[in-house]
């Protein structure tokens, strides 16, 4: 109701993915036109350069759920993995659907990735900044 009301008042309207756009069309159809996508930045107060080691460590910080593509990520991360196998697949983020997290072990059980992917969950903001210091 109040997002239907705010959107009289307001000429465009940013939100942050295409799911939340598709979200706020399904309860408020006439805003399509007025909204725009724009994905989440980065800050740079945050991931300053830093002369520590790097690690052979492919990391994506998202939910796990079916919208996000984990299960592309990962295939694709095993078409590559035996032509580079120090490398790992680290994923950061939530389980919030517990049935697509049990495919996704499945499929890195039958893709042969067993200790090549880590399924981390959610971490602080000073851990994540730590994590994305040690990717190449």
């Amino acid at each position: 109701m109040s997002l239907a009301l705010f959107s009289k008042f307001v000429d465009l309207m940013i939100v942050e993915s295409y799911e939340a756009l598709l979200n706020a069309v399904k309860s408020v159809p006439s805003l399509y036109p007025k909204l725009r996508v724009v994905y989440n930045g980065y800050c740079d107060e945050l991931l300053k350069p830093v002369n520590t080691p790097r690690e052979p460590i492919v990391l994506t910080v998202a939910r796990v759920e079916p919208v996000k593509g984990v299960h592309d990520l990962i295939t694709a991360f095993a078409k590559v993995a035996s032509k580079y196998p120090q490398w790992m697949l680290r994923i950061v983020g939530p389980v919030t659907d517990r049935e697509y997290f049990s495919k996704l072990v499945n499929l890195v059980n039958g893709l042969g990735l067993n200790g090549r992917v880590d399924f981390v969950g959610p971490i602080s903001d000073s851990q994540l900044v730590a994590n994305l210091e040690k990717c190449m």
